[in-house]
C-alpha cells in the first residue's frame, strides 16, 4: 500500500516537471519489484539488462501494476 501512495505523489509530481523526469522516477520506483522477481525467477540471468528492459517497455498500465503488486 505505501508503494501506491509513494506512486500516487510520484504520479502528480511527474505533472508537473518535464516528462521525462516522471518517467525515470517511476522506473526508479518500479526497480527493486522488478530486481526482485528477476532474481527469483531468472537467477542465471544478469539482472541489470533484463530490469531496464521491462522498465524501459512497461506501459502506464503496467507500470501501475508492478508498483501496486511491490
Amino acid at each position: 500500500m505505501r508503494y501506491f501512495a509513494g506512486f500516487a505523489c510520484l504520479a502528480v509530481l511527474a505533472a508537473c516537471t518535464d516528462p521525462e523526469v516522471g518517467e525515470q522516477m517511476v522506473g526508479d520506483a518500479m526497480r527493486p519489484a522488478i530486481q526482485e522477481v528477476v532474481a527469483k525467477e531468472y537467477p542465471l540471468v544478469p539482472a541489470p539488462p533484463v530490469v531496464q528492459c521491462v522498465i524501459d517497455n512497461a506501459n502506464e498500465e503496467e507500470s501501475t501494476r508492478i508498483l501496486q503488486a511491490a
